[in-house]
């Protein structure tokens, strides 16, 4: 017999989801002198002209403006303090499973759990006032060089979560179809 689920997980986006802002304008790009335009445009260039994947090049775009001032993953979680938010963020994320739970749900192990998965710093969210409110953050990385200094990465272990729709034929129509929301969270550990 499977365990039961208990947890109720509700994930958000960042950009233009918790904020009406995106993360890079709001610290990242004033912190730094960038320009969006020009930043965008190299980006977009990398996508179309070259066939790279949106989030790598918007991460070695990054590495290319920022390279020059030796940034380090520590200067990007301090600034992540400076994220602005939808009014009522964060406190939403306590007030909520307030507000949803009743007692009922306490008794039978229901919890009510917040993540947030964004395409962009983790860095960032980390040092965010959002932190101490979610389970868990997930975004993109940079690693580090021997002297701290940002670096581009592509490991093979990660974290992963997938989402998609069972569809099947219905078994009470012939003419119909059932599905079902499934969501698939795993995470691939490096060789050992």
């Amino acid at each position: 017999m499977a365990a039961p689920q208990n947890t109720i997980a509700l994930v958000y986006d960042y950009d233009q989801t918790l904020s009406p802002r995106y993360m890079q304008d709001d610290v990242v790009f004033p912190e730094f002198g960038i320009d969006p335009a020009q930043f965008w445009a190299k980006c977009n260039t990398l996508v179309h002209d070259h066939k790279w994947d949106g989030e790598l090049a918007y991460m070695k775009c990054l590495l290319d403006y920022l390279g020059m001032d030796n940034v380090t993953n520590a200067r990007l979680t301090q600034l992540g303090a400076g994220l602005r938010f939808f009014p009522g963020l964060p406190e939403l994320f306590d007030a909520l499973p307030k507000a949803a739970l009743r007692p009922e749900h306490e008794v039978a192990g229901i919890k009510l759990e917040h993540y947030i998965i964004s395409s962009g710093l983790k860095a960032l969210l980390d040092g965010s006032r959002l932190q101490p409110f979610v389970k868990a953050m997930f975004g993109c990385e940079f690693g580090e060089d021997a002297e701290g200094r940002i670096s581009l990465t592509v490991p093979l272990a990660a974290r992963w979560l997938l989402r998609g729709v069972e569809l099947r034929p219905s078994e009470s129509r012939a003419d119909a179809w059932d599905s079902r929301f499934i969501t698939l969270a795993f995470e691939v550990l490096p060789k050992r």
